[in-house]
């Protein structure tokens, strides 16, 4: 759920999607790499196109991130808030919206341990369990609208 463009890495996910050749992945999105992604998805890489999150969260059991870089991972807030444990790399921003081992596991940019994540994540349901609840409870608590409306109404009664 993203754009399919060089700084969110989707090549490496035809890579991950061969080296795992049991999982589905679902790939939702649009940008210059769309066709490119088309023409080179092995058979369990579904290239959906854009969608919206929810039409697509629901068929997900993980949400893998492949960026090299990240502001506010909008996307995978609206994960985690679906309950979806998250394996992604750790830049930008996705630390303060990934809890390390709580809701997802984070990796360096290594194609190697992204698919470590995921293997973990789709072996050990129970962790997965886990990491589900804790995603929902911690992302309602940090990122719950109200914490927002507050967060911006403190802001603007210091000045």
């Amino acid at each position: 759920m993203a754009k399919v463009t060089g700084v969110k890495n989707p090549l490496m996910l035809i890579s991950i999607a061969n080296s795992l050749p049991n999982i589905d992945f679902y790939m939702a999105g649009g940008g210059d790499l769309l066709e490119e992604i088309k023409i080179n998805a092995p058979k369990n890489l579904k290239v959906l196109g854009w969608q919206e999150a929810k039409d697509v969260l629901p068929i997900a059991d993980i949400f893998l991130s492949t960026s090299k870089n990240e502001g506010i991972p909008i996307a995978m807030i609206e994960a985690q808030l679906a309950g979806i444990p998250i394996v992604a790399t750790d830049v930008g921003s996705v630390s303060e919206v990934v809890l390390n081992n709580k809701t997802g596991i984070l990796c360096d940019r290594s194609e190697k341990l992204l698919i470590e994540g995921i293997k973990e994540l789709d072996l050990d349901k129970r962790l997965r369990s886990t990491f589900s609840k804790n995603a929902k409870f911690i992302t309602l608590k940090n990122f719950s609208t109200s914490k927002f409306i507050k967060a911006h109404k403190d802001i603007y009664l210091k000045t």
